[in-house]
């Protein structure tokens, strides 16, 4: 509301407002349904106060701006009969519909008349407004064969209802140059007429008190009594040409005759139809409303003075707020501070207030003190110095009156810590006090010992706590216990010693049959139990007992003391539940005794209501946690996926992120419940959207592979942004870990293309391309489809840069066999392609590292055999047109590529086909190498359809190297012989390039004959996508040495180097990241730093959101002179 009071308002209130922006969500405005409570209120506000609320009667000043642009564009007159009504408007469109609801403006207006202070001008017209209103509204009801009016009218288009001409302030304006004659337009007599310039469009009445028993009001102006202060009520009238008692009469009459019957009254279905036919029900408002104002109006009692009481919209009488000599005198303070303008105002009285309580505390003035102490903790609250007051609320605790002692301790709670000198005073009256004889005052010593007690008054209370813990006192018993049990907690906390102290007492009252003392005593003992393990073994006998409450709580009758919508105690359940948890972890014995009740509650708790769904969900993560069975776990798991097809955001949320976690211990149950964890990626909130995505990853296998990456890419395309950059890594992975073939996972990634490019991570895209460079037998159909694709849509960032590296790479594939995407290859040019490629680097959407990409893909089409001279040349100009410009990477690229051309068959050589490049140690490139290649052809254009395993067919890769024609591209003497040692020297340029990437891996390289070499075992990928299966089996590695580099809030990095004695100043650091807690972590960013004299490079961490159980890695890489110690300084800012 405080949102809604600030906007401007320039016009009028919109009906419908949005609680989160406190901006109006629609272009509706209206004083009847959904607006005629928010208009009335904002007068009553100030009236309830007295006028005095300076905030409030400006709230409805602002509003008074509001009220004449509905007088000014709201406010219609009919041509013949000149009946004034007020309509609404829908996109500035008025519909010329009068409700019955909107017969409370006109009493609204009467009296804004009568209690503020309006200009003379601006008085008139409200008058006439709120006159010509009523008007029509008693016509209404005049007009109809019953008396009674309708619930809704539609005026009938005419001559002057036509836009502008039909508004009512139009006319009045008229009427005003003409000089004033006779009557403001739409005042004056009403009768009975056959051309009633209106239809009714909802012939209903509801018993409704807006015009029956509000609107005529002349009797009490009569009577000389003061006009009602409520807009609903009466209407104050404004002229005497009304006949009030006889309209207050006919129309009570006609509901008596029309719309009582035998037990009571009843709506009548049609106003205008004798006799009527009733609607079995009578609304709530006709006996708090319509037959209280009746009541009113017709007394001649004075039962409510109305300058001191204010009807609601419900008919409640309010009292109107007037301060009493007490509480001025009292709260004079907080009207002050309310009334500041600026912080320094308030700063300053805050100040001499807090100088005259100084004052006041010397006089020693014990009445005088109760006061101050109360205005000193007020002041405190808004944040400025109060602890001159500390020894004040001593000497209020030392008073005998509960009220001081209540005062005081509050006092002591707010002014006090456990680390104040002050506070050794406490503990002498905290003792006397839980001695006392007063229960209340017992009580009041336990709440302040709970929240301030230190290491040393623990000690010296914790046998008074530990004797009210046995208390015979039924109130302390049931009423203090649980402050009692704080107290033993805080004791427990400071004073781990005293522990064993409060576990026999904590034994009996688990034995208590009192609720509050068990629910107490059970927080009590699970508290001990997290704290000290062997405490929790102590009270694994205490398992039985917990099972019989539980037990006697699920089957027990109707108990009105401690029902909550029709379940026993839930509060209690729930706290017995969290205990069971605890001392059923690992311990197979006291699961088997839970067993039996776990499933009878979940069983029997009703689910529709959410305390049954609260204490289900606590009885789900008590089977997970404890050692249940494995039908238990089936069931709390469909208990979870029953939730999901809840209503309420809250618990399907509570079910997905509970899904998430145990989706490891049973995959195959979770399962089950696949299709409705989809259904939630179709969810308006968007952190359920979010669950569910985490949720669809971990479901992910070769069984299901096909179908959950079909619905993951439907959201895809749907899906807002910031998922689209974590769900394009987890598909591809998941895509490269279960394909069924090559095929398919080509297919997957491309269709990933389409729909994100622009949010495609470059390892991603650096896989995709290694796969299809691994993959000869499908580097056709790939080229064709990346070709057909770039030409449908050049706005993806990442789809260009593989089709432009695709192309270039392998276009003499694509111009000697076509275009193998449909049944029929269709022949391609190497135009089309240089002019797709030019269009490319020519739009708006071209960057730096696309036009980087275009024109090493189109130098590389220039050199091969299968591009014609003319395509050639237009190349040649385009690197021409390059070499000028003011980028200097794209300048420098250009000149080379353009020299290239000087070179003759040199240039071909350079520009070969490159090698297919080395299969990183990661889950990207090497999972797929095994699998089979699939169909090339596409039955129904379905990049995700079923294709047919074909054989795989062996790679084979072009070993062909012109090592002399390298050999004079950089001035080097050629010499020696070329076939000399071709294998040498290529395994020394592999090593050579590898060394920049880290890899000591040496590859053979591999013949048309022969298969791939193995690589080397796979490490952790930077992406891991997140799975319950277990990876592939790894050959045995080297042990290596784990160094734990941080271990806080529940989050543990270690740190593990290797280094390679070939490459001494290099060292490879593995970090692997997992939560100590049982909550996840999200957002992590780890951080690292090294010396100038060193070098840092860092993959991505394969997740920034860390689960439970879960282990995440970051790998880096340092490079530093031979013989320096290599210093790591790291931070690991998260958030949970």
């Amino acid at each position: 509301m405080r949102q809604m009071y600030d906007v401007p308002p320039d016009d009028i209130y919109p009906t419908l407002w949005d609680i989160e922006t406190g901006r109006s969500s629609n272009d509706v405005f209206s004083v009847g349904a959904f607006a005629d409570s928010a208009h009335e209120y904002l007068l009553k506000q100030w009236l309830l106060t007295s006028q005095s609320e300076l905030k409030t009667r400006e709230i409805y000043t602002s509003d008074l701006r509001s009220i004449n642009a509905v007088i000014n564009n709201l406010l219609y007159l009919t041509p013949k009969r000149q009946l004034l009504y007020v309509t609404d408007t829908r996109d500035s469109i008025p519909s010329h519909t009068f409700e019955h609801l909107s017969c409370f403006f006109p009493g609204l207006l009467a009296l804004g008349v009568h209690t503020l202070n309006l200009p003379p001008k601006e008085r008139e017209l409200h008058s006439w407004a709120a006159e010509g209103l009523a008007r029509t509204c008693w016509a209404t009801y005049l007009d109809t064969e019953t008396g009674l009016g309708p619930d809704e009218v539609q005026m009938l288009p005419g001559v002057w209802n036509e836009g502008e001409k039909g508004l009512w302030i139009k006319h009045l304006g008229e009427w005003e140059k003409k000089g004033r004659q006779g009557n403001p337009p739409g005042i004056g007599e009403v009768e009975k007429a056959e051309e009633k310039e209106y239809i009714m469009k909802k012939q209903k009445y509801l018993l409704r008190p807006e015009v029956s028993l509000c609107s005529w009001m002349d009797g009490w102006r009569k009577l000389k009594k003061r006009p009602c202060l409520d807009v609903r009520e009466f209407l104050y009238p404004l002229e005497d040409n009304w006949t009030g008692d006889l309209a207050r009469a006919t129309i009570f009459e006609a509901i008596e005759r029309h719309a009582r019957t035998e037990y009571g009254y009843a709506n009548v279905d049609h106003v205008d139809r004798l006799p009527v036919e009733h609607i079995d029900e009578m609304p709530s408002w006709f006996l708090a409303e319509t037959l209280k104002y009746l009541y009113l109006l017709f007394t001649d009692e004075d039962l409510l003075p109305l300058d001191e009481w204010v009807f609601n919209t419900e008919a409640h009488p309010l009292p109107i707020f007037k301060w009493k000599k007490w509480e001025k005198e009292k709260y004079a303070l907080i009207k002050g501070i309310r009334a500041c303008k600026t912080v320094a105002d308030e700063r300053a009285l805050i100040q001499q207030e807090s100088a005259a309580i100084r004052a006041s505390f010397r006089e020693e003035d014990s009445y005088q003190r109760h006061n101050n102490v109360a205005k000193l903790l007020y002041i405190h609250m808004l944040g400025s110095p109060a602890h001159f007051g500390q020894i004040e609320c001593l000497k209020l605790v030392a008073s005998p009156r509960f009220s001081d002692k209540r005062l005081g301790y509050l006092g002591i709670m707010l002014l006090l810590d456990e680390n104040q000198e002050v506070l050794t005073l406490v503990t002498n009256s905290l003792k006397n006090d839980m001695n006392h004889s007063n229960m209340y005052a017992v009580g009041l010593a336990l709440c302040t010992f709970a929240n301030i007690a230190s290491e040393e008054m623990s000690r010296d209370l914790a046998n008074e706590i530990e004797k009210l813990l046995g208390s015979s006192n039924t109130y302390i018993r049931k009423k203090a216990c649980l402050r009692a049990a704080l107290c033993a907690l805080r004791v427990i906390k400071k004073v781990p010693d005293l522990t064993d102290h409060f576990v026999t007492k904590a034994k009996n009252l688990l034995t208590d049959r009192n609720h509050g003392v068990l629910l107490s005593s059970i927080t009590l003992v699970t508290e001990m139990c997290q704290m000290d393990p062997g405490i929790l073994e102590e009270f694994r006998n205490a398992v039985s007992l917990l099972v019989r409450n539980l037990k006697s709580l699920v089957t027990t009758g109707y108990s009105p003391e401690h029902d909550v919508s029709g379940i026993t105690d839930p509060f209690l359940q729930v706290k017995i539940l969290r205990l069971m948890r605890l001392l059923g972890k690992g311990d197979q014995q006291a699961s088997e005794t839970m067993n039996d009740i776990l499933a009878q509650v979940a069983t029997n708790t009703d689910s529709t209501k959410n305390v049954g769904n609260s204490i289900l969900y606590e009885t789900v993560l008590t089977v997970l946690e404890i050692e249940a069975d494995t039908g238990l776990r089936v069931m709390a798991i469909n208990i979870l996926g029953k939730f999901l097809s809840n209503r309420d955001n809250n618990i399907r949320y509570v079910a997905l992120n509970t899904l998430n976690k145990v989706v490891s211990m049973d995959t195959n149950a979770v399962q089950r419940h696949r299709n409705i964890i989809l259904d939630c990626l179709r969810d308006g909130d968007i952190s359920i959207r979010r669950r569910a995505l985490e949720l669809s990853y971990a479901l992910i296998n070769e069984q299901n592979v096909r179908v959950l990456i079909r619905e993951l890419l439907a959201f895809l395309e749907v899906a807002d942004d910031e998922f689209k950059l974590g769900m394009t890594t987890q598909v591809c992975l998941a895509a490269e870990r279960f394909a069924p073939n090559k095929r398919w996972h080509i297919d997957t990634v491309l269709r990933v293309l389409k729909l994100a490019g622009n949010f495609v991570r470059e390892e991603i895209l650096s896989a995709f391309i290694r796969l299809v460079a691994h993959t000869p037998e499908l580097q056709a159909y790939t080229t064709s489809k990346l070709y057909a694709a770039l030409k449908s849509d050049i706005s993806q960032e990442s789809l260009t840069l593989a089709a432009t590296w695709i192309i270039g790479e392998y276009s003499e594939v694509l111009l000697e066999g076509g275009f193998v995407d449909e049944e029929t290859p269709k022949p391609a040019s190497d135009k089309e392609l240089v002019e797709l490629l030019i269009s490319v680097i020519d739009s708006p959407y071209s960057n730096y590292l696309t036009k980087q990409f275009v024109l090493a893909a189109v130098t590389k089409i220039s050199s091969r055999s299968t591009t014609t001279h003319f395509e050639q040349e237009r190349i040649q100009e385009l690197l021409a047109k390059y070499t000028t410009s003011p980028e200097l990477e794209l300048q420098q690229r250009a000149v080379e590529f353009a020299s290239l051309f000087n070179l003759g068959d040199l240039r071909e050589g350079v520009l070969e086909r490159m090698p297919p490049p080395e299969l990183k140690a990661t889950v990207m490139g090497v999972v797929s190498e095994n699998k089979p290649v699939g169909s090339t052809r596409s039955k129904d254009g379905d990049l995700l359809g079923d294709d047919v395993a074909s054989t795989s067919v062996s790679e084979a890769s072009s070993v062909q190297r012109n090592q002399d024609l390298l050999a004079d591209i950089f001035g080097t003497s050629s010499t020696t012989p070329a076939a000399a040692s071709p294998a040498p020297s290529r395994q020394a340029t592999i090593d050579n390039i590898l060394d920049l990437f880290g890899s000591s891996t040496t590859i053979t390289p591999s013949t048309s004959t022969s298969p791939p070499p193995p690589t080397a075992a796979p490490a952790p990928s930077a992406f891991t996508l997140v799975q319950t299966q277990s990876p592939p089996p790894q050959p045995p590695a080297p042990k290596l040495t784990a160094y734990t580099a941080y271990e806080k809030n529940e989050l543990k990095i270690t740190l593990t180097p290797q280094t390679n004695a070939a490459k001494p100043g290099v060292v490879m650091i593995l970090a692997r990241f997992q939560v100590t807690g049982g909550n996840a972590a999200s957002g992590i960013n780890f951080q690292a730093a090294v010396p100038k004299s060193q070098q840092l490079q860092m993959l991505p961490m394969s997740n920034p959101i860390l689960n439970p159980g879960a282990v995440e890695t970051q790998q880096m890489r340092v490079i530093a002179p031979a013989g320096v110690c290599i210093i790591h300084a790291l931070t690991s800012p998260y958030r949970r």
